[in-house]
């Protein structure tokens, strides 16, 4: 891989492209790809760290040789003089802006982020935030998510095995393969037959705490291209219904094709209607009826960032400011849905407070809600999942679980 292909990726990275888009842009493929992947995890995972001492340093290969300085790598004395660096210098004026810095803006050097993130997870985890941001900076193992409505993980697993790929039983979700082996998902049978979707513990556990009945539609109402979506649908197997919610068409087609391939049989799609558009018919039917209703609220992300080192650079106040009050209207339109003795769960792929309880908190108190106790919805196989089951709130985080970081509420009618 050349410089030219490393500030090619990294241009592109700015712009806003994943790093799998970055890797595209750079035209870098192959075993050059996982080298390429892993210096822009590493650029971006102390971007904040570095503009704090050089901001100045605009480099993609001179900010990896400061980086580098900062872990304590050993660097050669050519690539120093060649990055026009001086290693002591740096090391010193970090320990200069260290000594003198509150405690947020101590998390926000040592875990690389801005203090804005930094006050809100200290709000948010308090002394956990810094192993958070240690564990969230490191690439997440592969996870798969069984397709229970036709094989067994056992069977799943013996299956990808005779492919050529190694697995082992998840942590957590019953439901969970992880991948052995480094780098990306080789192509299966097995995939193409549907048998599986690569999805994260985290997103498993929360469609698996929904506990969807056979009797009554389970609602996703913001199902996007519905991982948790075909997890509900595999639940119920061939009973029940899930009706899949969300205003955007492009990612709603999406689902259908992996609908299609998992052989989801279970699953209705609709989208949502814009403001000043009218409601059809079969979603008129469904308000009041839905057993399940689960609000996946669009958020800040931040529990992905094992997965999505670049999402971290794109919260900033203005995000925060708006994402609550969008996340509280969704939640209050999906009551819509819900029938009296139904049960709402609210979840965010976020450690935030702002987003979760401060959002649910206002819920309940305009919407007459109440929110459960973990004991009242936490199957028994994962009670240890929770230190306290008198709490309402699930928060499930990498330093602790080993998973990305989501955040759970269930909330029932009030009366």
């Amino acid at each position: 891989m050349s410089g030219l292909q490393l500030d090619s990726a990294w241009e592109a990275v700015e712009r806003g492209a994943t790093l799998v888009e970055a890797c595209e842009a750079a035209g870098v493929r192959g075993p050059a790809r996982g080298s390429l992947l892993a210096d822009l995890r590493l650029l971006l995972a102390g971007e904040e760290r570095l503009n704090r001492l050089l901001p100045d340093l605009r480099a993609p290969h001179m900010r990896l040789v400061a980086l580098r300085v900062l872990a304590g790598a050993e660097v050669s004395e050519h690539e120093l003089r060649r990055a026009k660096i001086d290693a002591g210098g740096l090391r010193a004026d970090e320990a200069r802006l260290l000594a003198g810095a509150d405690a947020t803006l101590r998390l926000a050097q040592q875990g690389s982020v801005s203090q804005r993130v930094a006050a809100e997870l200290r709000a948010s985890l308090g002394e956990g935030a810094e192993e958070f941001l240690a564990a969230s900076w490191k690439a997440a193992p592969l996870a798969l998510r069984v397709n229970v409505a036709r094989t067994t993980r056992e069977a799943l697993r013996a299956r990808l095995t005779e492919e050529g790929l190694a697995t082992e039983p998840g942590r957590w979700s019953p439901w969970a393969l992880s991948v052995t082996a480094g780098g990306p998902l080789p192509p299966t049978r097995a995939f193409e037959e549907g048998l599986f979707e690569v999805q994260d513990e985290a997103s498993q556990l929360v469609a698996r705490l929904v506990g969807p009945l056979r009797s009554a539609p389970t609602v996703d109402a913001c199902a996007g291209a519905g991982g948790k979506t075909l997890a509900l649908c595999a639940e119920l197997g061939t009973k029940g219904r899930v009706v899949a919610l969300d205003i955007s068409a492009r990612r709603l087609e999406e689902l259908k094709k992996r609908a299609a391939r998992a052989q989801a049989f279970n699953l209705v799609v609709h989208r949502l209607p814009r403001e000043g558009e009218e409601f059809p018919a079969p979603l008129r039917e469904l308000e009041g009826r839905a057993a399940r209703v689960l609000v996946d609220a669009p958020c800040s992300g931040l529990g992905a960032l094992r997965r999505k080192p670049d999402v971290a650079r794109r919260i900033d106040s203005a995000l925060l400011a708006r994402l609550p009050e969008q996340q509280l209207a969704i939640a209050r339109d999906a009551l819509r849905w819900l029938r009296p003795d139904g049960r709402l769960v609210y979840a965010t792929c976020t450690p935030f407070r702002l987003e979760n309880e401060d959002v649910v908190a206002r819920l309940v108190a305009e919407n007459g809600l109440v929110p459960l106790p973990l004991r009242d919805w936490l199957p028994l196989d994962l009670r240890a999942l929770a230190s306290d089951l008198a709490s309402p709130v699930l928060r499930l985080l990498p330093h602790v679980h080993g998973t990305d970081a989501f955040t759970v509420h269930v909330l029932k009618r009030g009366g």
